[in-house]
């Protein structure tokens, strides 16, 4: 069985908007974390790739704390 890249990608758009949602108050750390956590399991049990669901996060949050990493100017 072949990967599904749109799997991945399309829970990156669920992990984008939780993530969006946390850095507006509208839910908790721990909320967000869940749905990133549902994510991540949707994503692999149906074959996309884990990576690629939470493509988002990588360049620019801390992993547990979520918060944005503020980017430095040369």
């Amino acid at each position: 069985m072949m990967s599904n890249h749109v799997i991945g990608y399309g829970m990156n758009e669920v992990v984008e908007t939780a993530v969006t949602m946390f850095e507006k108050y509208e839910i908790s750390v721990n909320a967000c974390k869940k749905i990133i956590n549902a994510g991540l399991d949707s994503s692999c049990r149906y074959d996309g790739n884990k990576y690629e669901t939470i493509e988002y996060l990588y360049e620019n949050h801390f992993g547990n704390c979520l918060k944005k990493i503020e980017k430095k100017e040369d």
